[in-house]
């Protein structure tokens, strides 16, 4: 679809592990499991540091 509607890349917020991209929920809840705080406690600093801790980095896919 995206392809025909002339989008020539794809940008996903979730890397891909093991040939499947899974959902941004999917990763916040493994995230905080990571984390082993409550999630009330959990700042934006404290899933930043994560990502890079991670080297988390979006998906970038050529379309055409």
């Amino acid at each position: 679809f995206l392809r025909e509607k002339g989008a020539g890349h794809l940008v996903t917020t979730t890397p891909e592990f093991q040939g499947r991209s899974f959902g941004t929920n999917v990763i916040e809840a493994v995230m905080v499991a990571l984390l082993q705080k409550p999630w009330p406690e959990i700042t934006p600093e404290d899933y930043l540091n994560l990502l890079k801790q991670l080297d988390f980095k979006p998906r970038i896919l050529k379309l055409n």
